[in-house]
């Protein structure tokens, strides 16, 4: 979008710089300003105006432009109180291969809509998406998560979730236009009368056929009024008119998918398998199979441990996979396996342990206080050595939850040891004997130095 906006606003720059200069005889002149990008200039006469500006007094007098909402893409560039939304597409369309030179959008993202510039956050400020889809509103803008980080009032940072406008709630002409007989002016699916319009009261217009039904693969067209054509028949095909689905669903939005596509209302009006018509309503398809990696140990080992599932041969962690569930065992030092699945089982709750700053929230550093209490602790624990009555042919040592409840080293929901916890405890122990060791040095040294500055020992 830079290399788009840089072009727009270089154009803008030049025709301001060459249409900007004012004659020398300093007569008084007409200002004037564009409604659309809000550009104010000053001509020598009414009759210079360009068409669709507006003239005012002066520069300070100019009425304000119009609405970001109403403008294009290249009107929202130009305009500094606007900001442009794009929405990424998953597709490549044809228009991209076909077209000299080819539309905005085959750079991966279309244009969806111009709002006004607010104070933006920068997207690290607002945290993790919201996950929420965007959609595409009727009226063409994008509604739900539009990926737009705002200051709140607070000064806080939060994604934009924006709702839908209501279509029904937009003004339309009015007019004192007298239908003639035969007419009346139409009512929109919001029941608001279109008094600017005329259409005929009925049908009568249209001839009426006692011809047998069409023949099998055809069907009697219906026009923009609804009326049925019974002298004519069209070949069937999996698409209808607007007019034979009848109303647009309202409050039904559509939906930019995650693979690009469009799901929920998609505007499409299609024959259904008993012959008449709906408006489809789509469903998003979900993430595609693939192979996913698993955690494997906290620590990576001394080496592989067989558990009994197949050995991996070509599986590779982001190559699509048929089976979902379907596991093998790459035989690596750190025990993890490959799994096919539709989301990453390590970004699931109860997953690998995830360090990076990006990913968390209400982070507080521990006080050597804290680190002197988890040392003390670990320095507790009761280490046993026991079976699991389901294994038993197996010893192994560690420690019994209910011995050590509540603390930082057990995951008491999944009457597990969470061993990220158990090992940052060691940590904090580690810390705190190296800080202990580190002043009973000092006083050595200190008890060094006193017996050198003193009367000298003499061993016999």
């Amino acid at each position: 979008m830079t290399l788009r906006k840089t072009i727009v606003l270089s154009a803008l720059f030049t025709v301001a710089v060459l249409g900007g200069c004012t004659s020398s005889h300093g007569e008084a002149g007409v200002f004037a300003i564009n409604p659309l990008t809000g550009e104010i200039r000053e001509f020598a006469s009414e009759g210079e105006v360009p068409a669709g500006w507006a003239t005012c007094d002066s520069a300070e007098t100019c009425p304000s432009p119009v609405g970001c909402v109403d403008l294009t893409e290249d009107q929202c560039l130009a305009r500094s109180d606007c900001s442009p939304l794009y929405v990424g597409i998953g597709a490549y369309p044809m228009e991209c291969e076909t077209t000299d030179p080819p539309p905005d959008f085959c750079d991966g993202t279309a244009y969806a809509g111009c709002v006004d510039a607010a104070d933006d956050c920068a997207p690290d400020e607002c945290g993790p998406g919201l996950g929420a889809p965007t959609y595409i509103c009727p009226d063409g803008s994008p509604g739900g998560s539009t990926g737009r980080c705002l200051r709140n009032p607070d000064g806080t940072c939060g994604w934009e979730f924006r709702d839908c406008p209501d279509p029904c709630s937009a003004t339309i002409p009015e007019c004192d236009l007298l239908c003639p007989p035969g007419t009346h002016n139409p009512t929109d699916s919001c029941g608001r009368v279109r008094s600017c319009e005329c259409v005929p009261d009925d049908c009568s217009g249209v001839p009426v056929c006692d011809r047998p039904t069409c023949p099998p693969g055809t069907h009697n067209p219906v026009d923009d009024r609804g009326c049925v054509h019974s002298c004519e028949c069209i070949p069937d095909s999996s698409e209808c008119t607007p007019e034979e689905c009848g109303p647009v669903p309202y409050a039904c939005p559509e939906i930019l998918c995650d693979d690009g596509s469009i799901g929920g209302c998609t505007g499409r009006c299609y024959r259904l398998a008993g012959g008449g018509c709906g408006w489809e309503i789509r469903e998003c398809p979900g993430p595609a199979l693939q192979w996913y990696e698993t955690c494997g140990d906290p620590v990576c080992g001394p080496g592989w441990r067989d558990v009994g599932l197949p050995r991996c041969t070509t599986e590779t962690a982001g190559d699509p996979c048929s089976t979902e569930g379907a596991s093998c065992d790459p035989m690596d030092s750190c025990n993890s396996h490959m799994v096919c699945a539709r989301t990453d089982p390590r970004l699931a709750p109860g997953g690998c342990p995830i360090s990076r700053r990006e990913f968390k929230r209400d982070i507080r550093y521990v006080t050597p206080e804290d680190r002197s209490r988890l040392s003390h602790e670990i320095l507790g624990v009761r280490l046993a050595t026991y079976r699991y009555r389901a294994a038993p042919e197996r010893e192994h040592l560690g420690f019994i939850i209910e011995d050590q409840e509540p603390s930082a080293s057990i995951d008491s929901n999944r009457d597990m040891v969470d061993l990220y916890g158990y090992t940052s405890m060691a940590v904090a122990a580690l810390q705190t004997q190296a800080e202990e060791i580190a002043a009973l040095r000092r006083q050595l040294d200190e008890l060094r130095a006193d017996l050198g500055a003193g009367p000298e020992l003499v061993c016999r």
